[in-house]
């Protein structure tokens, strides 16, 4: 018996040190989560009209549109005589002001959620609520909204407001908080960093990365690297090194948080390591919000010790008094374990949800890295008739970011021919050069959204976007300006050429993608019909 206890205790003592997470810390991530739900608000609204409107260029029928073709891909099978598995109270109504309410309640929700008041409910309002915004333009989204959606869905399952919060301050309650918080849902949102990281790397394992061409090749497309980043093109050698070292940092870093020995050791450096990581990635390269909700997302790892160090604890006291330092009791674990029969159930069955969703999860992961982007092969281990329940709770996820990043450079004009004869770039609204690429690639465009969106035309399965794109900059153009600055005829053109050591520049390859006729006078008066039924004014 005696052998017994023992050896439980050392197996909660492992499962606490690789597995736990310091209530301190899901406070930390709680405050800095809502941040970036707030800081995500905020960038998107420039955009809101453009991106999740009826009157912008997303309109819901193209969204709908682009989710049976998404949903097709992934079973071989499109289906769009059945319903989507997908939901999305931004697909409800297509107005501005409809957009803008949600938008306000998103802000209130992630408001609430940094303070801690009824941390609970404002943890699923605020993840129910990205992943409704994220349906309605999927198009524009990067790694960083999947792992902050996933993170806020496993949040779901865990005590935020445990510490330094308002539902901390008003519970009534004998029982002490925890030191740290150790169950499946702890375990889960911890792996699922990992899964990010992990499967980045393998999705880089290619010749691109091992031979160290590809920071190179990144820092040469100007549509994603800062110009702040183009002095590291002059140190082809030190490019190499770094490439080598994201592939393997990716790969091995996060597997030594699981080393049951000295894990506070290896949870501190892999916070460092990673820190520096996103922080450089931040400055050279456009990734949005990618770097900062990652980072945010390792303080879940920050141990025990960071909290009781003197520096910390004096900031803690003098911010939320002394009740911030005071020790709690070490046999604390799960903050408001239930103690009834019914209520342990309900819990154990919170567990095995949570359980379940992991190995789909991971599983997910597995089905989709096989999958090139010019081909619908994926690795045979997620069933179809499972492929519902990833989009219907958004859990489904792919991390490839930059995995095979090529030589060729590209960008995108949108070249319009005006009434009064002038050649205008209908995105930038500057004259359209001869020849040659614009020397304001990157600048150009307005915030990471519409690089992300620009970046995704250069693949098959986004042709259908090509002329609502042309379409929506034609008509843009000539609703803010004079008659005889109209638009007569637009075409969209991709430019791409080889960089890199020895490389042609001036060698650049054209093609235009779709076009819009000149529009004759009969033409004009046919469609002022169609418009408005009448052939009067």
């Amino acid at each position: 018996m005696a052998a017994d206890d023992t050896t439980k205790s050392w197996l909660r003592r492992m499962s606490d040190e690789v597995f736990g997470i310091d209530a301190r810390s899901l406070a930390a991530f709680r405050w800095c989560i809502a941040l970036m739900l707030l800081t995500d608000l905020y960038v998107r609204w420039p955009t809101l009209v453009d991106f999740q409107t009826d009157q912008g260029l997303w309109t819901r029928e193209l969204d709908r549109e682009y989710l049976i073709q998404h949903l097709g891909e992934w079973e071989n099978n499109p289906m769009p005589e059945q319903p989507l598995p997908y939901w999305s109270l931004h697909l409800v109504r297509g107005e501005l002001w409809y957009q803008q309410t949600l938008f306000a309640i998103q802000a209130v929700a992630a408001v609430l959620l940094a303070i801690g008041y009824r941390t609970r409910l404002m943890t699923f309002i605020s993840w129910a609520l990205l992943i409704s915004m994220h349906v309605r333009n999927p198009v524009v989204l990067n790694s960083g909204d999947t792992i902050l959606r996933m993170l806020l869905f496993w949040s779901l399952f865990l005590p935020l407001g445990a510490r330094w919060s308002v539902d901390r301050a008003f519970r009534r309650s004998a029982r002490p908080s925890p030191i740290i918080v150790t169950s499946m849902a702890s375990a889960a949102i911890l792996i699922q960093l990992c899964l990010m990281y992990w499967f980045t790397g393998l999705s880089k394992y290619n010749d691109i990365w091992l031979s160290g061409q590809a920071l190179e090749n990144v820092l040469n497309l100007d549509l994603l690297a800062r110009p702040i980043s183009k002095p590291l093109l002059a140190y082809p050698q030190l490019l190499k090194v770094l490439s080598w070292a994201t592939l393997w940092a990716e790969l091995i870093l996060p597997c030594l948080l699981f080393i049951p020995w000295k894990t506070s050791w290896w949870r501190m450096l892999n916070i460092v390591a990673f820190h520096l990581f996103h922080i450089v990635v931040l400055i050279t390269i456009s990734v949005g919000l990618f770097s900062a909700i990652s980072m945010s997302a390792w303080l879940l790892f920050l141990p025990r010790g960071f909290w009781n160090s003197g520096i910390v604890r004096g900031v803690m006291g003098s911010i939320f008094g002394s009740g911030a330092i005071v020790e709690e009791d070490p046999e604390a674990r799960e903050v408001g374990e239930p103690r009834s029969m019914l209520g342990r159930l309900g819990f154990m069955t919170a567990q095995g949800i949570v359980a379940a969703m992991l190995v789909f999860v991971i599983a997910w992961n597995i089905h989709r890295i096989d999958a090139g982007k010019d081909s619908p092969t994926y690795a045979p281990i997620m069933p179809t008739s499972l492929h519902g329940i990833g989009a219907s709770l958004m859990v489904s996820q792919e991390f490839k970011m930059f995995d095979t990043p090529t030589s060729m450079e590209f960008w995108f004009v949108y070249d319009a021919q005006l009434k009064n004869g002038d050649r205008i770039d209908l995105f930038s609204g500057k004259p359209v050069t001869a020849s040659g690429k614009p020397d304001d690639v990157h600048e150009r465009y307005l915030d990471h959204r519409w690089r992300r969106m620009h970046a995704n035309l250069v693949y098959p399965e986004y042709q259908m976007f090509h002329r609502p794109l042309l379409e929506y900059f034609v008509k843009r153009w000539n609703e803010n300006h004079a008659p005889e600055h109209q638009v007569m005829s637009a075409q969209l053109d991709f430019y791409e050429r080889v960089t890199g050591a020895g490389a042609d520049e001036s060698n650049i390859a054209s093609k235009t993608l779709v076009r819009i006729e000149p529009l004759d006078p009969l033409q004009r008066l046919l469609e002022s019909v169609e418009r408005s039924g009448t052939l009067l004014p």
